[in-house]
């Protein structure tokens, strides 16, 4: 069964986060608790471990994108070769509030 990463409300003021960096590539074995990404809040930079181990299949969201909390980011299944539709997952598991990504303004 595939599990999901999604964008954290690490606070009560958190509505949304920035996604600034893959440490996992789709197609790379992780662990679970492994470091996947690097996100960013109103305050901080914030390592994201992986919820389960297996196969990073799908990444939904690229860097240097704001998404709202809740937001699905990447997709993990257990094998490399078990079935997977990467938008049927999303459509069937993300929040309805999520909304969708947009670009993080440059300074």
């Amino acid at each position: 069964m595939p599990s999901a990463i999604a964008m954290p409300k690490l606070g009560l003021t958190m509505k949304e986060g920035t996604v600034l960096e893959w440490r996992a590539r789709p197609g790379d074995a992780v662990v679970k608790g492994q470091i996947v990404l690097l996100i960013e809040s109103e305050k901080t930079e914030v390592e994201i471990e992986a919820p389960s181990g297996g196969v990073l299949r799908h990444v939904y969201v690229e860097p240097d994108a704001v998404v709202p909390c809740g937001s699905f980011l990447a997709a993990i299944t257990d094998r490399a070769d078990e079935s997977f539709d990467a938008e049927t997952f999303r459509a069937a598991n993300e929040r309805k509030d999520a909304g969708p990504a947009k670009a993080a303004p440059r300074a």
